[in-house]
């Protein structure tokens, strides 16, 4: 049916564009249609295939739309293109539309297949136990695969999720390698990738050493915390790792990487600088110098009649 806009108003066409399509008929040869009711009353593979046939059927039969979606409970969209597709689809077999059209996603199949080296390698690297379990993990998954067995069956036996599995044969295809063992190693994770090493002259060194051994006494205040970071620089400065200074001072690791990165980061005058307390965002100091002196002075005066103190 077309539709033809001589002498027609804007808003008479926007209305008559917005319409549907004319409906589309479904007749069936009669071997056609014996077929599809073969294949329903077998009871077919699946059954999205079986609900298509007999709507193909009920078509054919002149039922309408609403009819069908009564019958089937459907929605008048699958009716539709399901009618659609039987006019428009060239097709060999009746049974043939009836399938699932190809989808966009993970179309292809990797498939494995090791050299006789390859496997060698992997087989040693198993029965030695390796270094890691999750690469030991990928080393079976790869083995099992050149074997010929199928994603199912590798879930079963090394009991992984099939995204695992189809993500290391991927890798497997995709990835170029100079030797088997390189695909079984982690692929670099992004977040703190860089170092942060402490390289600290001699007179930081000594002014350090100095606060430390002095206990940290700088303006008449005594702080735990900034001789916790003169430590870690001057552990690091000696060429400690991370894991060794958190077992020495009992620390967790995020401390030490943060003092390392404020070193390499901060700009600072004396090296001292960079072990006090960054200042906060918060509220107003409520307590002032002049409430200070007022509580020393009151603390410091004798007690009133009754009170021992």
């Amino acid at each position: 049916m077309k539709m033809w806009y001589v002498n027609v108003c804007p808003q008479s066409k926007r209305r008559l564009a917005m319409k549907r399509n004319s409906r589309y008929d479904v007749h069936l040869s009669l071997a056609e249609r014996e077929a599809l009711e073969h294949f329903v009353s077998k009871g077919g593979k699946k059954t999205r295939e079986i609900t298509r046939a007999r709507i193909l059927l009920l078509s054919d039969a002149g039922k309408k739309d609403r009819e069908i979606m009564d019958i089937l409970h459907l929605s008048g969209t699958t009716i539709r293109k399901m009618c659609r597709k039987y006019v428009q689809t060239p097709y060999d077999h009746i049974l043939d539309i009836l399938k699932e059209a190809p989808r966009s996603g993970r179309p292809m199949k990797y498939d494995v297949h090791l050299s006789l080296a390859e496997r060698e390698a992997l087989e040693h690297f198993v029965s030695k136990g390796g270094k890691k379990t999750r690469e030991i993990t990928r080393a079976r998954i790869l083995l099992l695969s050149d074997a010929g067995k199928k994603d199912r069956e590798i879930m079963d036996i090394l009991h992984l999720p099939g995204t695992t599995i189809w993500r290391m044969r991927r890798k497997y295809v995709q990835t170029p390698y100079d030797h088997i063992l390189d695909i079984l190693k982690e692929a670099p994770c992004s977040g703190r990738t860089m170092k942060y090493d402490v390289h600290l002259s001699l007179a930081e060194r000594e002014a350090l050493e100095h606060f430390v051994s002095k206990g940290g006494k700088i303006d008449r205040q005594w702080k735990a915390r900034e001789i916790t970071r003169a430590r870690i620089l001057l552990l690091s400065d000696a060429g400690k790792k991370d894991r060794e200074i958190m077992d020495i001072l009992h620390l967790p690791g995020t401390t030490i990487w943060r003092m390392r990165r404020k070193y390499v980061q901060t700009p600072y005058d004396h090296i001292l600088d960079i072990l006090k307390k960054a200042p906060r965002s918060g509220g107003r100091i409520k307590i002032d110098q002049r409430i200070e002196a007022n509580i020393t002075m009151i603390a410091c005066s004798d007690p009133p009649e009754g009170s021992a103190r």
